[in-house]
């Protein structure tokens, strides 16, 4: 509501005002509600909410340079982490290409990639949960030096651009115990990772020249395989195998909805369990790699 203009009278700003939408806070960041009517219940996230044992809550939100839904899809793809992340994957010794199995639930698609070694070649478990939400066991990278998980936003900017806000519950070092409980935002690293994407789609950088411990380098990794498949991919030349079966079913969930939206029909009401995932608890990792 206006409640005062220059030169107007207070009865001019009572007939000015504008559209607000409700917001609640949760987990570091701040959700908005912009549809008709009054707002469901805020999807929550036992997994991340108490980080009392041993743990620090990170807040992160980076731009990725392409389609949203493209993002999404690299999601469903486990078997990427041994490529486009091989330098982290072969260093914890991650090396097993899994057996990619998908399921669609309740709240979207449960995706586990199943490897049979043992030890550093352990099972990683994704739950994707319509229609832009990820929560997914992560390696150990440059910037979690323990196994953890992280629940990823994939929102929309506009065609070409997007945002991931993400939360991961990240395992401190006992020396840093004091830490336990808190929350923090990510470190921006410098250089920032756009403009090293940018440099190495120029030609002006190899990846391979990073430096192995930079602190986005998963982020840098992904961004630059993105990008380089055009912003929008032509998805008409796509030779989708065995290990892309996440990928083909989140494509085919979409198309059934969309095709139920444009039709007037109602869609599938997902929801995720009120009880926790509680495979992916971080605490009984107790061992960094």
């Amino acid at each position: 509501q206006c409640v005062e203009m220059p030169a107007e009278s207070a009865s001019y700003a009572a007939k000015v005002k504008i559209r607000a939408y409700p917001v609640q806070e949760y987990l570091g960041l701040v959700f908005a509600y912009l549809g008709e009517g009054e707002p469901p219940p805020l999807p929550r996230f036992p997994e991340l909410e108490d980080a009392s044992g041993g743990g620090v809550r990170v807040v992160n939100r980076y731009v990725v340079p392409c389609n949203w839904f493209q993002r999404y899809e690299n999601d469903l793809d486990e078997v990427h982490v041994h490529f486009v992340h091989a330098v982290s994957t072969k260093k914890v010794g991650l090396t097993e290409i899994p057996d990619v199995q998908v399921t669609e639930t309740d709240y979207g698609i449960f995706r586990q990639g199943v490897r049979k070694s043992g030890g550093p070649n352990h099972d990683l478990k994704g739950y994707h949960m319509m229609p832009n939400i990820s929560m997914v066991d992560l390696v150990p990278s440059p910037e979690f030096a323990y196994r953890t998980f992280q629940v990823a936003w994939r929102v929309p900017i506009d065609d070409v651009s997007m945002m991931t806000c993400s939360v991961g519950m990240r395992r401190i070092d006992p020396a840093r115990a004091h830490e336990a409980g808190r929350m923090k935002p990510a470190v921006k690293p410098d250089p920032d990772p756009d403009t090293l994407c940018r440099d190495i789609l120029a030609g002006k950088l190899r990846i391979q020249d990073v430096d192995p411990t930079y602190p986005a380098l998963f982020i840098l990794q992904d961004n630059v395989v993105l990008a380089a498949q055009g912003a929008m991919t032509d998805r008409s030349k796509d030779r989708l195998g065995v290990s892309d079966k996440g990928v083909q079913l989140l494509r085919r969930i979409y198309q059934r909805e969309l095709a139920l939206l444009a039709e007037g029909k109602p869609v599938k009401a997902w929801r995720r369990p009120e009880q926790p995932f509680t495979d992916l608890v971080f605490v009984k990792d107790a061992a960094p790699a």
